[in-house]
């Protein structure tokens, strides 16, 4: 349980960028230094769109609200939410990007989590499918920590199949430190490092 908010805490007082809606209910946030993701395309597949190489921008952590109902709130205003309209998100997602985090709860009776920035900013998660993921965090090292409804939590790396994964129950609600603006945090291992001893806890 140490581990896993020692993992999470990385983030606390980085700002998020690159804040986006895809399909459905899915937001994707990107944290820390920006790098190319280049993805060659299959030379055999049907759709010219398949065959092309794609290169995006990422963060070295990005963090991706997957199979959750979500809302987002400034000062306990209720901004926009998954069922918003599409300019409703945009503009609530404008309204995140460039905040700094600063701190992440998971409820390990539901899943639940709050995540909090700045100015008194709350982007919440609650569950949606019983058997899926509230989201992922893709770390530095190629490991993805996920949470699915229930309390389950699983590290693996990005690439596992679906069903191969090691998922674990939660036995307490967890939080990470609160972030002061004075700067000062905790200095911790990397990302490595982490992930190794979170998956070794939850064996």
């Amino acid at each position: 349980m140490k581990q896993l908010s020692a993992t999470l805490s990385q983030l606390i007082g980085t700002p998020c960028w690159g804040v986006r809606h895809d399909q459905g209910a899915f937001v994707t946030l990107e944290f820390g230094t920006p790098r190319l993701d280049i993805r060659d395309g299959n030379p055999h597949a049907a759709l010219p769109s398949q065959r092309r190489r794609k290169i995006s921008v990422r963060g070295e952590w990005r963090l991706w609200l997957y199979a959750c109902n979500w809302t987002y709130e400034e000062s306990g205003e209720l901004i926009a939410h998954n069922d918003s309209s599409a300019a409703g998100i945009a503009h609530a997602l404008d309204r995140l990007d460039s905040q700094k985090l600063t701190r992440i709860h998971t409820s390990a009776t539901t899943g639940a989590t709050s995540f909090l920035f700045e100015a008194s900013s709350r982007l919440s998660a609650q569950p949606l499918e019983p058997e899926e993921p509230l989201w992922h965090l893709y770390m530095p090292a190629g490991e993805v920590l996920s949470v699915r409804a229930g309390g389950w939590v699983n590290v693996s790396r990005d690439g596992t199949p679906c069903g191969e994964e090691n998922w674990a129950r939660l036995p307490e609600d967890f939080s990470t430190h609160a972030y002061h603006s004075s700067g000062l945090q905790m200095q911790l291992p990397n990302a490595a490092v982490w992930a190794g001893r979170i998956r070794r806890d939850l064996l």
